[in-house]
């Protein structure tokens, strides 16, 4: 056993921003629901495949906060696998636009475009693994709160 004490105030579990990072993962995850509930709205003509998507990425975003007040970090699983897919697929476009930047040179594009594009991925892999170190230490903060908890059970 471990003579380290727990403590939930520690720097480790504070964001850039100065708040804890059970509340910094409540607004990624709030912002996330909110995103999927307009992913029908925005996928009008397609209304019945954005409802499905939206629905399974809200409760995808919405399950760390349910892990955070049930102590349970296992809910954080879904959203690390949307989260780490989405650094994937932001990277790999920017890889793909600096690979074949003369194709869309040929199609019309300015290099003021291409470089907005390039500019915007590289932003959102960035705000992504942000993101993903935000909720890993929110995780860790969530395990290390349940680990407490069940030293201090009477037996």
């Amino acid at each position: 056993m471990s003579d380290i004490k727990f403590d939930p105030k520690s720097s480790k579990y504070q964001c850039c921003c100065g708040c804890h990072v059970k509340t910094a993962t409540k607004i990624i995850c709030g912002i996330s629901i909110l995103g999927s509930v307009l992913l029908p709205i925005v996928s009008y003509p397609h209304l019945f495949i954005g409802i499905c998507f939206g629905t399974i990425l809200a409760l995808i975003s919405a399950a760390p906060i349910f892990g955070i007040k049930q102590l349970k970090p296992w809910l954080f699983i879904p959203f690390f696998c949307l989260l780490a897919l989405t650094i994937i697929f932001n990277a790999a476009s920017v890889i793909f636009l600096a690979c074949t930047s003369d194709k869309f040179f040929e199609a019309g594009y300015t290099s003021d475009q291409l470089l907005l594009l390039s500019a915007s991925g590289a932003f959102k892999t960035a705000l992504n693994a942000w993101f993903f170190i935000i909720l890993q230490r929110c995780y860790d903060f969530v395990s290390e709160t349940k680990a407490q908890k069940e030293l201090e059970l009477p037996k």
